[in-house]
């Protein structure tokens, strides 16, 4: 489309289907095209794995795959694997897993595996066997005994644990939340993950603390710790939302992230459309603007997905990031995706 005139090229790329069919939610973005303009790979990811220490594995579909993306250190993929072909040593990944990055490659870095029965052999390494309800647990045997029988073990929680959900018609306003300490929730990293606009990350759309269709919403003082995902996702129209003096502390993801939405439209008449909300007309304001996120300390993100952020921003304009503190990040401090909208201010971090 060529509708709005914006952007370096003057036009607004974007695919559908194709190599993001299975991997991607929705199936559409600018790196399900062909031939991205940026001259960077369409999104794609390996499929399997050939790995001969798995023919002593009693189990291998219960494994995931950790993996950096081939040819540069960019973000980490997660794979479930599925099956385990004896013939030739291959690992099979789940079609629906891989998505976490942007663009992509056909191969894969430096890996690792974990959930395996047979690979619980260091201290402190553990394996539940969902079948049979079995928690297993390597100790650390140094002083040649066995464990505590007074140690303690925790099961993270929900991934989700404040699901704040309206719309633009109709906001949920002035949800405020303060002084609680939110902690212990699941891995996320092989939920969908959408790709959220011509910034190479893929994201998904949920968090500890999960805001859409708001309006004055407060989130201040509080304590996010050891959370497997993204601490707070900021979705859609988020209006005049305060982040403030909050501690981010072993974060699996993102600690902040703000996606909105564009219009479906393809030309001025809206007699083209896209079947997402993702076409190039943002005007509608379906979109989290006048954002303030200030004095946070966030340290120590990224344990799971190494393309990680203290704020992340894709398709949000009009944000103010003061006065906050970050670091032992994985890459940058803060990522904005693309430059929509314009009016952001960033001072004094």
């Amino acid at each position: 489309s060529t509708w709005t005139g914006e952007g370096d090229w003057g036009e607004f790329h974007m695919g559908l289907g194709g190599t993001c069919q299975n991997d991607v939610n929705p199936p559409m973005g600018y790196w399900c095209a062909n031939n991205p303009p940026r001259q960077i790979t369409s999104h794609m990811s390996p499929d399997g794995l050939v790995w001969e220490r798995a023919l002593k594995y009693s189990n291998a579909s219960t494994g995931v795959i950790q993996a950096w993306r081939g040819g540069g250190r960019w973000y980490t993929w997660q794979f479930q694997i599925t099956g385990f072909v004896r013939a030739n040593s291959t690992l099979l990944f789940d079609p629906k897993t891989g998505g976490q990055g942007g663009e992509g490659v056909p191969f894969g870095g430096q890996w690792w595996i974990e959930n395996i029965l047979e690979e619980c052999d260091d201290h402190d390494e553990w394996f539940f066997d969902e079948k049979t309800r079995m928690l297993y647990y390597q100790p650390n045997a140094t002083f040649g005994h066995g464990p505590d029988l007074n140690d303690n073990f925790t099961a993270t929680g929900a991934e989700i644990f404040f699901d704040i959900r309206g719309t633009m018609e109709n906001p949920v306003k002035g949800f405020h939340i303060s002084n609680v300490t939110i902690r212990d929730a699941s891995l996320s990293y092989l939920e969908p993950h959408g790709l959220p606009s011509g910034g190479d990350w893929a994201l998904q759309r949920s968090g500890a603390i999960r805001l859409e269709g708001v309006e004055d919403a407060t989130i201040q003082g509080n304590l996010f710790t050891d959370l497997d995902g993204i601490g707070v996702s900021m979705n859609g129209y988020c209006n005049n939302t305060l982040l403030s003096r909050n501690e981010f502390l072993r974060i699996g993801a993102s600690a902040m992230t703000a996606w909105g939405f564009t219009s479906e439209c393809l030309n001025k008449n809206c007699t083209k459309k896209t079947p997402y909300k993702m076409g190039p007309d943002g005007r509608g304001k379906e979109q989290p603007r006048f954002t303030t996120v200030s004095e946070n300390i966030v340290r120590e993100i990224g344990i799971w997905q190494k393309q990680s952020s203290f704020w992340f921003q894709a398709v949000t304009a009009q944000t103010h990031l003061v006065a906050n503190i970050h670091f032992n990040g994985p890459r940058a401090g803060m990522n904005f995706n693309d430059g929509f909208g314009g009016g952001d201010l960033i001072e004094k971090n």
